[in-house]
């Protein structure tokens, strides 16, 4: 998939992601694993830099409210907790009018980037 990173706004990561025909589950919706990929790497990127080392995803849970096919997606996501070990957050996915058609959270183990 094509992802591209948009200016963070006030701590919440914005990823782009322009879908292509192989993202289709058939000819009019897009497949289950479009959404779970965009809700990972954006919840992921938030709790990896908000706590400035590597997040390995224990747990996504996906709720899936449009699948008709669209060109562009935008995932937003946030951390809501975070301890030493780990961090939990959720993110939606818009589509280029702006109406949410999908959300999910998801918590993850946070490794740091050295051997400590």
């Amino acid at each position: 998939m094509d992802f591209k990173r948009k200016p963070d706004e006030n701590g919440i990561i914005v990823i782009k992601s322009v879908l292509k025909e192989e993202h289709l589950l058939d000819e009019e919706n897009i497949g289950a694993g479009v959404f779970q990929i965009l809700l990972d790497t954006a919840i992921g990127t938030a709790a990896s830099e908000k706590a400035k080392c590597f997040a390995v995803t224990l747990q996504l849970h996906t709720n899936i409210f449009d699948s008709a096919k669209k060109d562009t997606l935008f995932c937003r996501a946030k951390v809501l907790h975070r301890t030493a070990k780990s961090a939990f957050g959720e993110g939606e996915i818009l589509d280029a009018s702006g109406r949410m058609v999908a959300n999910g959270q998801a918590s993850f183990k946070l490794i740091s980037y050295k051997n400590e």
